[in-house]
């Protein structure tokens, strides 16, 4: 039953120095090279703290220094005895022979050397041998070691001198530690110092204390260790962090169809990873294959794997890459997915046409036979319709055909059409790829087409023979205005010639007849009455008839006559 007391004391024990060696400081003080952590809960005795702060490598305070003492005593107020704190200093081993933990001397009073003793102390005796502050006062009194008080550990600083804290996902500060003088705060890349510069995609914040890594607009090629140098004293220091650009590509489906064993793929790429290239893995227990994607752009896409086996289950892995050499699995996501297709189904299909025979063939070839019965059914669809008409839709033919356990199908096509198809297997439907035309030179592939003929021909014809009319009839009017033009313009220029010979009598042969043929009156006209008749015989050529008419001659006078007549009435004119 003893035996059995002491076990499980010695298992409370032990879960108490455990949970003990997880606590956390009340406070933590720097000074000189040295950390004081300062520890109120729970309260033990001189031995219980003694051995915790041995444990956590450190060992009581050892207050020999005004310096040590100030940090103290602006760490905590005087409380009475809520507030004692267990230093390092004892006479444990000996009466009145006081010690720090590291067996140096505790200075005594009247001793020279640091000492911080209250006025009347030690007053204990062998009852107490314990140092304790805070009890009174800020001074040393000495105590029972058997009571329960806070305590002060103390150890060296050894370091981290400096921190690195995320501030946020994209957010990375190097800083001093509460105990650390490190100064001068610089964030690197490699060899590189990160720039200060805020449209830089990735760049630095330096302030006093400090310097902020800022990644919030990193892609990929931005990953990588970056370290934080700083200063110690005389000496550059550095410590290095690792940073990975946050993300991945994301698969939002994978489909298959029953028709082949294709697969697509509904994907985005990494959001900080656009047009990078992007690695599209596929692989099952009989191989694998890579396919490529060079700039992805940032919106969601499609992909469609083809040359896979049906009814197999295939690994699809995407990964954005810096370049296709430098590819890791930081950035990829990981899909399964089955493919169907183990119903019949083609490949290939396609028409063809022979130029000497004109005969038009549909060949394709069938996967899966194996999985089917021995005779099953393709349907053609055949689609035509004339090449030469301008309303090729106004005559379409369709035919279905049924074709029994085949890989081909032939016919012979008609003159002048042109020739499309399309196959279909248990609901699955392929285009055939190609065409096929029927000869165009044969004549009875010829159609009259009223509408066509009188809009291409009659219009055209009519319109072109109005259109000569016109011109025709143009320029006919033309021509005949031109003569008249010029029929005036001879007149005009005949009178203004007589008009200027008609003041010089010599040049007035054209007179003579006209006279001549007055000279049957006996008596002279009147000057105006002579000069309308002499006007007038010039406008009329053929006057002399006229006047020889007037004058009552029968038959034509002598020569010499009427030279005389027309001379004898030139001059009573001009009289």
């Amino acid at each position: 039953m003893h035996a059995f007391k002491i076990l499980l004391i010695s298992i409370l024990t032990i879960k108490l120095l455990g949970f003990s060696h997880a606590q956390s400081p009340w406070k933590t003080k720097c000074v000189d090279q040295y950390e004081l952590n300062f520890f109120n809960n729970p309260r033990k005795d001189y031995g219980g703290a003694k051995s915790f702060c041995e444990g956590i490598g450190g060992y009581l305070a050892k207050v020999d220094n005004q310096r040590i003492t100030d940090v103290i005593n602006s760490t905590f107020e005087i409380k009475w005895i809520d507030n004692t704190f267990y230093i390092g200093g004892n006479d444990i081993a000996k009466e009145g022979d006081w010690k720090w933990p590291d067996g140096t001397d505790v200075i005594m009073k009247k001793e020279t050397g640091y000492q911080n003793w209250k006025y009347n102390q030690p007053n204990g005796g062998t009852a107490e041998n314990c140092l304790t502050v805070g009890r009174e006062r800020y001074e040393w009194v000495d105590v029972s070691c058997d009571e329960n008080f806070y305590y002060i550990c103390q150890k060296e600083l050894q370091g981290p001198f400096i921190e690195i804290l995320s501030i946020s996902e994209n957010q990375r500060m190097c800083t001093s530690t509460n105990c650390s003088t490190a100064t001068q705060f610089q964030w690197y890349k490699t060899s590189n110092k990160v720039s200060t510069a805020t449209t830089s995609r990735v760049y630095q914040t330096i302030q006093t204390g400090s310097a902020i890594l800022n990644l919030q607009n990193a892609n990929i090629a931005d990953a990588g260790s970056y370290s934080c140098r700083y200063r110690l004293g005389k000496l550059w220091k550095t410590t290095t962090e690792s940073y990975e650009v946050a993300g991945n590509p994301t698969i939002y489906r994978i489909s298959n169809n029953n028709c082949h064993p294709n697969l697509i793929i509904s994907w985005k790429p990494h959001t900080n990873a656009v047009r990078f290239p992007h690695k599209i893995e596929v692989s099952s227990s009989s191989g694998a294959s890579t396919r490529w994607m060079d700039s992805p752009t940032s919106e969601k896409q499609s992909t469609i794997i083809t040359s896979l086996l049906p009814t197999t289950t295939y690994k699809i892995k995407i990964t954005a890459c810096v370049t296709k050499y430098n590819c890791t699995t930081n950035y990829s996501t990981t899909q399964k997915a089955r493919t169907d297709g183990a119903t019949l189904s083609a490949e290939s299909p396609s028409i063809i046409q022979y130029k000497n025979t004109q005969t038009c063939v549909i060949s394709w070839i069938l996967s899966n036979k194996s999985e089917t019965s021995n005779l099953y059914t393709v349907e053609l669809n055949l689609t035509s319709h004339p090449v030469s008409s301008r309303d090729a839709n106004s005559n379409i033919d369709m035919k279905l055909i049924d074709v029994t356990s085949s890989s081909v199908y032939s016919f012979q096509p008609e003159p002048n059409r042109n020739y499309s198809a399309s196959m279909k297997i248990f609901n699955c439907v392929w285009p055939v790829k190609g065409s096929c035309v029927g000869n165009p030179t044969d004549m009875k592939s010829f159609e009259f087409n009223i509408v066509s003929f009188v809009i291409g021909f009659l219009i055209p014809l009519i319109f072109c023979v109005v259109f000569g009319l016109n011109i025709y009839k143009l320029m006919k009017k033309i021509k005949k205005l031109k003569k008249i033009a010029e029929a005036k313009e001879h007149n005009y220029e005949t009178i203004q010639d007589n008009a200027t010979s008609s003041n010089d009598p010599v040049s007035q042969p054209s007179y003579s007849n006209v006279l001549q043929e007055t000279a049957g009156y006996e008596q002279a006209l009147p000057a105006p009455t002579k000069q309308t008749q002499v006007e007038s015989a010039y406008e009329q050529p053929s006057s002399s008839n006229v006047l020889q008419e007037a004058a009552g001659y029968e038959q034509a006078l002598p020569a010499t006559t009427k030279q005389a007549q027309v001379e004898s009435a030139y001059e009573t004119y001009n009289a």
